[in-house]
Parts: C-alpha cells; structure tokens; sequence
C-alpha cells in the first residue's frame, strides 16, 4: 500500500508539472513592442495651428495605439487648409521612426491610402519621404500627422532601408465633439 501511495503522489506530482508547462507556454504571448512611438502634439499645415483637445489622450499596447477622450470640430480655417469636405474632427499625432534605421518608405493606410517613398514608382506614391518628415538635419526621424477622426482606424507601416518592416495600428474610439471649445 505504501508504494501504491508513493506512485500515485509521484503520478500527481508529475501530472501538475506538466500541466504547469503547458500553461506557461500555451498562455499569453508577451507582445512585441514596435521601435516607432506614437504621442500626441501639435502642427501648423501652412498657417493654421492644428491642436488636439485637453481630454485627448493615447493608450499603447504593443503595436497598437488608442486615440480616446473628446475631440473637438475643426474651425472653419482648419477646414479650409485641410482641404477635405467630409472631414470633420481631426488628431494631430508624431511620429517617431525607428532611430537605429534608415526610412525608405511610409505608409498610412485610413480611408485613403497614401505612400511616402524614395522611389515614385510605388502604388500609392503620395509624395517623398523629405515632403513627409519633420525633422531638422541631425535629429532623429519624426513627422507630424493631422490624421481625420472620421477615420477610425490607421495603419501605418514603416519599411526600412533594411528591409525591415514595422506596423503600428491606430485606433480611433473619442467621442466627436459637435460643437468647438472656446
């Protein structure tokens, strides 16, 4: 009877060490954060200031970044140099390229996909990378983005000289302000 006790406590044993195992490995993948980062800021396109909504904030988890909060209507000026009628709410985000490597191409797919390259040949070309960046001579890689709230999904894909490919997928969940903050 002792031994059929001590088998069976070994069996057992034995059985949660395995079970423990398979947890740990069939569990949650840890995910795998992007080089890129994401943050909210401002931008002049021409002469008009865009700016985000105090109640505007970002959440990052792994590769995706969340828009939340309130955002308010664009001003009539905003509108205007935006250019696009059924735009209504806009996000202003940077943008922050990999700093380890060299840009190639970049591109953001909403509503309307637009591709900044190197090369004009590209399906999608929207204009050079050097049209696209923000950054001075010597700083690391950044552009700003004025991206439509009425969009409420991007993804945004950086191919490097390298060949390395990165995606960041943002998400769009404010509430769309119907009348402008004073």
């Amino acid at each position: 009877m002792k031994r059929f006790n001590k088998l069976a406590y070994v069996f057992v044993v034995a059985i949660f060490a395995v079970c423990m195992v398979f947890s740990s490995a069939c569990g949650k993948q840890k995910c795998q954060q992007t080089p890129e980062k994401v943050e909210l800021t401002n931008a002049m396109l021409g002469e008009i200031q865009f700016e985000n909504g105090d109640g505007v904030k970002l959440k990052t988890d792994c590769n995706t970044v969340t828009v939340q909060g309130t955002i308010n209507v664009m001003s009539d000026s905003q509108k205007n140099v935006y250019g696009v009628d059924d735009v209504t709410h806009v996000v202003v985000l940077k943008f922050k390229f990999d700093t380890e490597r060299t840009i190639s191409k970049f591109e953001i797919k909403g509503n309307v996909t637009k591709v900044y390259a190197d090369d004009k040949n590209v399906n999608g070309y929207a204009g050079s990378l050097s049209e696209l960046l923000d950054n001075e001579s010597g700083e690391d890689a950044y552009c700003n983005l004025i991206l439509s709230a009425n969009t409420s999904e991007y993804i945004l894909t950086s191919t490097y000289t390298d060949g390395q490919v990165s995606t960041v997928k943002v998400k769009i969940i404010a509430t769309l302000a119907t009348t402008s903050a004073e």
